[in-house]
């Protein structure tokens, strides 16, 4: 983070949002009265003020502020603006970051104690590509996940064959705070590679790609 500013990394965004939508989130974690909080006030108007200055890039910075009042508890408007971002940024316009506007749907529904909402939106984003794939059962205090996504052909041309499967596996343990996770994933890929295009009549040449890739993934953490 610099700048008062994240890296994007807020709630299923890719736009620099202001540090304290990060301090919004854990104090509602932590089950504290934000409501009257002014600097929270300051840190939505900040929001507010990114949108109308850069109007191109409304769409993700407004389903972020939805997430945003969700958490400082406007129902109807996170919803609502939730809704604007979907509608202004739709799946069929952009398959890979489209998605993260439904998902900030759902965790809007979520926050706003609209459960049984958010759940069929999620059961919505599981079908669509580059959606979310997720599972853990659980055994206190070890974990085991399985995890898979598809995500699936991004060319319009039916001729181009293309896709990306991600498998993964591994244990985790927690317990009085800390926490340890040993994965893998093995990501194996099917693309197209054009070096040069031609103008028509003229067909355009192109290599099919495969790779698979395998890897390890350690995290260790704790809570102080």
């Amino acid at each position: 983070m610099k700048g008062g500013e994240d890296l994007g990394l807020f709630a299923m965004g890719w736009w620099p949002v202001p540090v304290g939508c990060h301090s919004i989130l854990i104090a509602r974690l932590q089950g504290d009265l934000i409501g009257a909080n002014s600097s929270f006030a300051a840190v939505r108007e900040q929001m507010n003020q990114k949108i109308q200055k850069s109007p191109q890039n409304a769409a993700p910075l407004l389903s972020q502020l939805a997430v945003v009042d969700a958490l400082l508890g406007k129902k109807e408007v996170a919803i609502s603006e939730a809704k604007r971002a979907i509608e202004l940024f739709p799946i069929s316009n952009d398959a890979l970051r489209g998605p993260r506007t439904l998902v900030n749907l759902a965790v809007v529904y979520a926050w706003t104690n609209e459960l049984d909402l958010a759940f069929a939106t999620l059961d919505s984003v599981t079908k669509t590509p580059f959606g979310i794939y997720y599972g853990e059962l659980k055994l206190n205090p070890f974990m085991v996940r399985l995890g898979y996504a598809h995500y699936g052909n991004p060319y319009e041309d039916d001729a181009l064959k293309a896709g990306k499967h991600v498998l993964s596996g591994g244990l985790g343990f927690r317990d009085k705070g800390v926490f340890i996770d040993l994965t893998y994933v093995h990501t194996i890929i099917k693309d197209v590679n054009f070096p040069y295009r031609v103008q028509p009549p003229k067909q355009n040449t192109y290599a099919d790609l495969k790779s698979q890739i395998g890897q390890i993934l350690l995290t260790f953490g704790f809570k102080l």
